[in-house]
């Protein structure tokens, strides 16, 4: 029983280390399929400030300014849902960091990180999310955004 202990005790071991050897030297560097330097900087740079102007319209409680910032096909969908939130939001949102994670010729994810502070109040909270932006007729558009996390801040 001790030997057959022993054995997996050394399996799993040896299981472990190649992995932690793998994650190690794995190139962790922003994937972009078929997209040259400049191209996959503009697009970087429209992306953020598609990203700025939506939060600028929910600041705002903007629901037009709001819309022309998603995939056309989600907006009325999306109106309905946003109509009263963004209105009596009571909230700002602050953009804080931009990261380009993935990019295709049409696509790109970008994990952006968020400062929402409540007004009339002093705590903050950090949002971390992910966000999927696509290029329809040559204009970025922001299809889905997740977040992933939220902390108090202070």
């Amino acid at each position: 029983m001790r030997r057959i202990s022993a054995m997996v005790l050394v399996v799993v071991t040896v299981f472990l280390l190649i992995g932690g050897i793998i994650f190690i030297t794995t190139d962790r560097q922003t994937a972009s399929a078929d997209i040259k330097p400049h191209h996959a900087t503009a697009a970087a740079e429209k992306t953020e400030r598609v990203l700025k102007r939506n939060l600028a319209a929910v600041n705002a409680g903007d629901v037009n300014a709001y819309l022309q910032t998603i995939v056309p096909a989600q907006r009325a969908k999306t109106k309905a849902a946003v109509q009263q939130g963004l209105t009596k939001r009571q909230a700002t949102v602050k953009l804080r960091s931009f990261t380009v994670q993935k990019q295709e010729k049409q696509q790109l994810v970008a994990k952006i990180d968020e400062l929402q502070q409540t007004r009339g109040q002093t705590g903050q909270q950090v949002l971390e999310a992910n966000v999927e932006f696509v290029q329809q007729q040559g204009v970025w558009y922001i299809k889905k955004m997740v977040v992933y996390n939220a902390v108090k801040n202070g």
